[in-house]
């Protein structure tokens, strides 16, 4: 069972909740987190203990495919080890999981093949105890081996605690653990409680390369007891990597510490050295075999139950040193676990409350738990590094496993802008701090390495975003240095433009479009060729958000220009083309001007849904998603959109067709704002909450394989939290597309100005039949569009809508009532507020 109960954490945070004096009750949203969801079925979601933002991520790995994060909720698959270091939701190959342990009680030999113990990756395995033998709560994991032994762990923001529960085992039922052996009863007398620390493997088996180093010592600790001080067994590595979606590599230091060692030793591939207390510079697995005092282990104050530190750093052991004493200063308590786990829950009470207070009425348990598991996962990545960078030296904030912006900038950082804004903040400046002293704004890092560029130079899109709405607003200087950043992506070609900026920079400039071919592709580290016409698409999008910063920093020069490269996008629309009877999609380019054909279907659910990732080179036009759904992808002038698809009553017949054939996937990023693209068109809300709700209730559920596509570090919790919040951002810009929420009422407190938006319903019922809005009020008086602009969550508002179950004649079908395109007069220069 987990070390803690939900009352306890209804009296520990009361008096916080009490105080936030919301219009609405908070209750404990933390007890809502379901962190299971998704850990199957290729959600790759993290489901062990993290704080918000959290550098380290300790869980279990399961020897099985789609095992990205780690843990896969398969209670028939083997564990292979307990690993403090993880990503969440990323696909691809798997990715970190460091410093891996491993409790057994067994029979230790010095060869592995002669030996009870196991301790290299292929060898050793346990199972979980059943199906129910695990569970799992914001800031605690618990599990059960089949072994008997019980394993649980909860984590600070560099640190990680560890209890590993023997007493099954010990002296009265340690027969047990070999029952089904006819020399149990001899062998029992032989088993010993060891853990095997295994620091040069992880999950993608990357390890092994130099610098790698590790010395065991002995150390004494305060006693938490009283008394005189305790001696502990520490063990510092230091260990080198290679990312997972990138180039180059890394280094992983860990500091543990463990008390009641009997006895210690390393190993190197099968063969172990008992005594032997350092190495260095190895290329076999290796790490550490440690027996434990069993007498002592069983004695009080532990009756069976060993804790384990474990700090971890990026930058030196020392550092993971000092990170585990500051952060879990009470240790070797068995206390200790219990008390980091409340202080992590309280953390994330915090966060899903301190600026968003939803009122439960009308909401089934059901919902609340997707919808605040979903907030939960948007906040567990990027992780926190600052002032444990390894890259650079620098008193300004830093982020890791940003991974690709090209993911996050859609939902997740419009969310961090609006909940979260001080924390966007320092994101700013991270990836700001990244360019200064590298060169270039990152577009997918981890694991503090560069990865592979995706599409566009999508940190613009970020920057835009938070910058019309109003982050960092104060700082001049950073604007004006984050627009220098932003020019070099679009003005400069770096040598490794498939890691970082862009791509044919000069064949775009004279055609109008990134062309087909080594041009538009240049051999390059990292490069991959293709998909220069999503590229060309991303680029121009990129551009306008070049352009939006420049008109708020009163540079109308660089708003002209932009804003023209803008349009680029539709250097690529070819009338030729027809698909199901629509005509007019956007194709490639080649160099002399000649379409290359696609057919607008490939790349999605319906045809060939695997054959446009980035391994798959030249040969595909468009990036994990078809022309079908990239044609409707010009956000800053959707109105020339719809006029290309033959008017508004066309555009939504394509739109709903585009749908309902499977040709675009909620599964994926780019889906996420074609769902809610029927708004740009006359009465298209209507056909927006058809289709969002449909896909949302369809495709996402409580389950632990509850997500149609991978978590993308959190992009597909987003996507479910701003829908039950009722619209979607229109990300760089500061326009939400309106649908219809999933939540009766909230309010959302802006944490720059303290003002707060509140929306309220009626007739609300979940969406059940009354899905629609039929009218609206802002501040009283009536609302007739189907978007809104950020200034309602800076300046405050309250918005009442209506619900009913017949669309209205009225609401949402006017032009008055379409969000602003560039080419009917919004985004101009002058624009008051900016972004809308």
């Amino acid at each position: 069972m987990l070390a803690y109960a939900a009352a306890s954490y209804a009296a520990l945070n009361y008096a916080f909740l009490s105080a936030l004096s919301a219009p609405y009750p908070a209750k404990d949203p933390a007890s809502y987190v379901n962190t299971l969801i998704g850990t199957l079925g290729g959600g790759h979601v993290f489901a062990g203990p993290s704080t918000p933002f959290g550098s380290i991520k300790p869980g279990l790995d399961s020897d099985v495919g789609n095992n990205q994060a780690g843990f896969v909720s398969d209670a028939g698959a083997a564990i292979f080890g307990i690993s403090a270091l993880h990503d969440d939701g990323t696909g691809g190959r798997p990715s970190l999981g460091m410093s891996s342990l491993l409790p057994q009680y067994c029979q230790l030999d010095t060869h592995e093949e002669d030996s009870g113990c196991k301790w290299t990756r292929n060898a050793r395995r346990t199972h979980l105890a059943g199906p129910q033998s695990f569970s799992s709560a914001p800031g605690e994991f618990h599990a059960s081996l089949e072994s008997l032994i019980e394993v649980s762990f909860a984590a600070t923001d560099h640190a990680a605690v560890y209890q590993f529960d023997y007493s099954k085992t010990l002296e009265r039922g340690s027969w047990v653990v070999d029952q089904r052996k006819a020399e149990r009863e001899r062998r029992a007398n032989n088993m010993e409680p060891v853990l095997m620390f295994d620091y040069m493997t992880d999950l993608s088996n990357s390890g092994g390369g130099t610098p790698n180093s590790l010395r065991i010592e002995t150390v004494d600790l305060p006693s938490t007891q009283g008394g005189k001080a305790q001696a502990i067994t520490r063990i510092r590595s230091s260990a080198t990597f290679s990312p997972s979606f990138g180039v180059g590599n890394f280094q992983v230091y860990a500091c543990l510490d463990v008390p009641l060692v009997r006895s210690s030793g390393v190993y190197q591939s099968t063969v172990s050295t008992p005594g032997a207390t350092e190495l260095t510079d190895i290329y076999d697995e290796a790490g550490v075999i440690l027996t434990l005092d069993r007498d002592a282990l069983a004695a009080a104050p532990y009756a069976g139950v060993l804790p384990v530190r474990m700090g971890i750093s990026w930058v030196s052991t020392d550092s993971a040193c000092a990170f585990a004493f500051d952060e879990i200063p009470a240790f070797p308590s068995t206390r200790s676990l219990t008390a980091v786990a409340a202080q992590t829950r309280t953390k994330w009470n915090r966060l899903l409350s301190d600026t968003l207070s939803v009122s439960h009425d009308g909401v089934s348990d059901d919902d609340l738990t997707l919808f605040y598991s979903s907030l939960y996962r948007s906040f567990l990545s990027p992780n926190n590094v600052t002032a444990d960078n390894p890259r650079f030296s620098t008193t300004k904030p830093s982020f890791d496993s940003l991974y690709c912006i090209w993911d996050s900038a859609r939902t997740i950082h419009p969310l961090w802008t609006l909940l979260a804004p001080k924390a966007q903040a320092d994101v700013l400046q991270a990836i700001v701090e990244i360019q200064r002293h590298e060169g270039w704004l990152p577009d997918c890092r981890m694991s503090t390495s560069k990865g592979y560029t995706q599409g566009g130079s999508n940190a613009e899109m970020m920057l835009s975003d938070s910058y019309v709405k109003g982050i960092l607003g104060d700082d001049v200087q950073f604007w004006q240095d984050a627009l220098q950043a932003m020019l070099k992506d679009a003005q400069v070609e770096p040598a490794s433009w498939g890691l970082v900026g862009r791509g044919g920079i000069a064949a775009r400039a004279k055609l109008g479009y990134v062309p087909r071919g080594e041009w538009g592709s240049p051999s390059a580290t990292g490069a991959t060729p293709g998909r220069t016409a999503s590229r060309t698409i991303e680029y121009a999008y990129n551009d306008f958000s070049i352009a939006l910063v420049s008109a708020g920093l009163k540079r109308r020069d660089l708003y002209d220009t932009y804003t023209r490269l803008s349009n680029d996008t539709f250097n690529l629309w070819n009338t030729s083309i027809v698909s199901d009877g629509f005509s007019g999609f956007l194709q490639a380019r080649e160099e002399d001007g000649t379409w290359a054909y696609q057919d607008p279907r490939r790349c999605s659910p319906a045809l060939e849904p695997m054959g446009c990732f980035l391994d798959r080179g030249e040969g595909h036009d468009f990036y994990e998603a078809s022309s079908w759904q990239y044609s409707l992808f010009a956000p800053h002038d959707m109105a020339t959109v719809v006029s290309l698809m033959g008017g508004h009553e066309r555009y939504i017949e394509r739109y709903n067709h585009m749908w309902a054939s499977g040709y675009a996937d909620i599964g994926d990023e780019p889906g996420f704002l074609a769902a809610y693209s029927a708004n740009f068109a006359r009465g298209g809300y209507r056909h927006t909450v058809d289709t969002v709700i449909g896909l949302v209730r369809a495709q996402f559920n409580t389950s632990t394989a509850g997500l149609p596509g991978n978590d993308d570090v959190g992009a597909m919790g987003s996507l479910v939290v701003w829908t039950y919040l009722g619209f979607f951002p229109v990300a760089g810009t500061g326009v939400y597309l309106l649908g219809t929420p999933l939540l009766s009422a909230y309010a959302v407190t802006n944490d720059i100005t303290g003002k707060t938006f509140r929306l309220k319903t009626k007739g609300f019922d979940a969406a059940r039949r009354n899905k629609y809005i039929v009218s609206a009020t802002l501040d009283g008086k009536p609302y007739t569009k189907s978007w809104l602009c950020h200034t309602v969550f800076a300046q405050g508002a309250t918005l009442e809508l209506t619900l009913g179950d017949t669309p209205s004649p009225t609401f949402a079908t006017a032009d008055g009532d379409l969000p602003p395109s560039l080419s009917t007069g919004g985004y101009a220069y002058d624009s008051n507020p900016p972004g809308c």
